[in-house]
């Protein structure tokens, strides 16, 4: 059955780390360079930086990234944020909630740079009806709200993509039936739903990723729940740039090959995708399929689980986006790796290769204390000089998050 709990966003839900002594997990071989980049303090500690990063960061030509965070900011309303490729931390945007030409509130995903430098992303509230809303950072430092969304297409999450000067996008709620839609935003900034999920059928509900397109132009994506199984545990899907020709490509059935997908996917360039089931949308939970999974689907429809997550040190809960770098893909899990967070685990930077199936390696644990970030919800990027960067939505000097980077190897 469908969860009928309404599906509030993952940030609030999680358990706060205790902050205590580090944990010594020492790995046998020397362990890849990991590097905390800068602590975020936010609003409760009496600062105006950003808190709780729940996204990825993105790049820019020159070696600077951006991202957001959830809190923080002069109204706690989250922020956009640089660093320079030399490490300085730049407040970009402060968001203010429904204020028409500063507002947003509470931004899930991360942002999408242009050659030109402006940024562009959404916010999961604010805006004039406080369903959220879809903005755009110009380089010049002016904001401006690009759309409101309202109750027919509630809660804009995922990071959006960026194509032929357009912008797609999913939103967790609205859509006719209330279990979600995806968007476009077109450069002359027309607005319009291509799919409301409906949650009949094969259809799913409440898309909680963002979404990848392929050489043809189709969208991908997946659903946390819905599908053709009994538990309505997830499905991936493909449709057209128009919306046209939507199919359901895979329903999850909650056995081996995992449930409840929440982050984008990878695309490889033969058409395979890859992607990460949760095993939870609300918070830890391991049983007796595991804490969560990677899995590819190539076109075919052979659908292969490359990786369980057996919780502990292995990691588990994986729910930011997948990065594929040649054969191996990067990504983080929530919980899993220390033994601290109220005994969930800190979460963990994995690396798995793809093709050959199975190689599987931590690169890093994260441990509780002030030292370092916990409960990662985002994935990672690569940065020019060839490693890993991401956020911790937790821990750091405040226990606000941080940004950190890893090494590859």
């Amino acid at each position: 059955m469908i969860e009928t709990r309404k599906l509030y966003r993952r940030a609030i839900l999680i358990s706060a780390c205790t902050l205590a002594a580090a944990v010594s997990l020492g790995e046998t071989r020397a362990a890849p360079v990991y590097t905390v980049i800068y602590d975020f303090a936010g609003f409760a500690n009496g600062g105006f930086d950003g808190a709780r990063p729940a996204a990825e960061v993105t790049f820019d030509k020159a070696g600077n990234f951006y991202g957001t965070t959830i809190y923080g900011g002069r109204y706690n309303y989250g922020t956009v944020f640089g660093i320079a490729a030399g490490g300085t931390y730049t407040q970009l945007h402060v968001f203010s909630g429904d204020d028409p030409k500063t507002g947003g509130a509470q931004p899930e995903g991360g942002v999408i740079v242009t050659k030109s430098g402006d940024l562009s992303g959404t916010t999961f509230f604010g805006g004039t009806n406080n369903y959220g809303t879809s903005w755009l950072l110009k380089a010049s430092g002016a904001y401006s709200v690009q759309h409101n969304f309202d109750d027919s297409d509630d809660g804009p999450t995922g990071t959006l993509l960026s194509a032929k000067g357009n912008s797609y996008g999913a939103t967790l709620y609205g859509g006719g039936h209330g279990y979600g839609t995806i968007w476009k935003l077109a450069k002359r900034g027309k607005f319009s739903l291509l799919h409301g999920f409906t949650l009949t059928g094969s259809d799913g509900a409440y898309p909680n990723g963002g979404l990848v397109q392929d050489q043809n132009g189709n969208l991908y994506g997946t659903t946390s729940q819905g599908g053709t199984a009994s538990c309505a545990c997830g499905t991936v899907f493909r449709m057209a740039a128009d919306g046209s020709n939507f199919t359901t490509l895979y329903s999850f059935t909650g056995g081996a090959d995992g449930k409840f997908p929440l982050a984008p996917l990878a695309l490889d360039k033969d058409g395979t995708l890859y992607g990460t089931t949760a095993n939870t949308i609300y918070s830890y939970n391991c049983d007796a399929t595991g804490c969560g999974t990677v899995w590819q689907l190539t076109p075919d429809g052979t659908f292969t689980v490359l990786h369980t997550f057996a919780g502990g040190k292995d990691g588990a809960t994986p729910e930011g986006n997948l990065l594929k770098i040649g054969t191996t893909l990067y990504g983080t899990t929530q919980y899993g790796g220390s033994s601290g967070c109220n005994g969930n685990g800190c979460g963990t930077v994995y690396k798995l290769t793809a093709k050959p199936r199975g190689k599987y390696k931590i690169l890093h644990r994260f441990a509780e204390g002030t030292s370092d970030g916990q409960n990662p919800l985002a994935g990672l990027a690569q940065g020019p000089n060839g490693k890993l960067y991401g956020t911790t939505y937790q821990g750091g000097l405040y226990n606000g998050g941080t940004v950190f980077s890893v090494t590859k190897k």
